[in-house]
């Protein structure tokens, strides 16, 4: 579809901005800090992030009670006009951390796309596997047809009080309050209509993929594909990558290879098993996933590549099929057929997923 002619967005008349606006912007960010503790896992670096938030939740709500106290009492002495400035400053550069906090953390709350035209706002939503109800609902009063050039849409939200969660099993499940997975730094999404899952899911693929790219920096991007469609359910042809935890995604390459499309890592020299085997290590040091399914090929090469670099022995025999072939419960890297050019990740059900079953 055509998306429509280019164009370039009207600069806005007023290029300050008010203590009013400042101070909404100050309380949305609080609203989104107070979900942070449903969206992230409870690991201790989240730990110590949702502590910092929740400090800067603190200190917000302080500035916003004296600036409120200054509004009832209605008058305009200077001294006074000075502490309502003060609060507003500092709501606002506390509100600015607590976002770029959670920006940090992948907590995304709200995600907006620019818009070109009516089709081309049809062609996003349509695009991120969204219905025209869904598009109503995130955006109430908004006329797809009277968009113009430099609008914008909300195509995702988070809701306070609406945890994401898994339900059912892999293969026959569904999940709600999802969030997609986006562009980053060191992927490309395939397809993002394909690309929802509950919040730990995504959180817990954005996090590994940064900590690869930061901590071993020089390699290539990588592909995400399939995950599930936004609200779960069945996904062609797919048997499982139905309940939000399911995730496809190539082999880290030496090239570009990786970058768009599958790739036979097994009968390639181009298979970066230094950076492969560290996201795996992450995932499974934090207790994040429960199967990963590669090529038994891909499982030599790592374990090997494991062993050099001094991996604890017993250890590798609990993660690890190879090299015995005898699968076992504490397996969680495992043969799977037909995953010599992509892997699959199925991540951990969550505590408080009562309803989500792990197989």
């Amino acid at each position: 579809m055509a998306e429509g002619p280019r164009c370039t967005a009207a600069a806005p008349k007023n290029k300050g901005i008010s203590q009013r606006v400042m101070l909404r912007r100050a309380q949305l960010t609080i609203l989104a800090t107070i979900a942070l503790g449903t969206l992230i896992p409870s690991t201790r670096a989240d730990a110590r992030i949702a502590g910092m938030m929740q400090h800067n939740v603190d200190r917000v709500v302080a500035a916003m009670r004296v600036d409120a106290a200054v509004q009832m009492a209605g008058t305009r002495a200077a001294g006074m006009l000075d502490a309502r400035k003060s609060a507003a400053r500092l709501a606002v550069h506390v509100g600015h951390a607590g976002r770029d906090t959670a920006e940090s953390t992948f907590a995304a709350f709200y995600w907006w796309m620019p818009v070109k035209s009516p089709q081309n706002a049809k062609n996003i939503i349509d695009e991120f596997g969204l219905s025209r109800e869904d598009f109503a609902a995130l955006n109430p009063g908004v006329s797809i047809n009277h968009l113009e050039c430099g609008d914008r849409i909300l195509v995702y939200r988070w809701t306070p009080g609406h945890p994401s969660e898994s339900r059912g099993r892999p293969d026959h499940g569904y999940f709600v309050a999802g969030m997609p997975m986006l562009d980053g730094p060191y992927w490309r999404v395939r397809y993002r209509n394909e690309a929802w899952g509950t919040a730990h899911t995504v959180s817990s693929i954005y996090r590994g993929l940064m900590h690869v790219g930061e901590t071993m920096p020089g390699g290539t991007r990588v592909m995400v594909a399939d995950l599930s469609h936004p609200n779960g359910g069945s996904m062609s042809p797919h048997l499982s990558h139905q309940s939000g935890r399911d995730v496809d995604i190539t082999y880290y390459s030496y090239t570009d290879v990786a970058n768009d499309r599958f790739w036979r890592a097994s009968r390639s020299g181009e298979f970066d098993v230094a950076r492969q085997w560290e996201l795996f290590r992450y995932w499974m040091q934090r207790d994040l996933v429960r199967f990963i399914f590669v090529d038994f090929s891909i499982q030599r090469r790592l374990y090997r590549h494991a062993v050099a670099i001094g991996e604890d022995p017993e250890w590798l025999r609990q993660v690890f099929e190879y090299p015995t072939q005898h699968r076992h419960g504490t397996h969680v890297i495992r043969d799977a057929r037909g995953h010599d050019d992509h892997y699959h990740v199925r991540f951990r059900c969550l505590e408080s997923e009562e309803n989500c079953q792990e197989r």
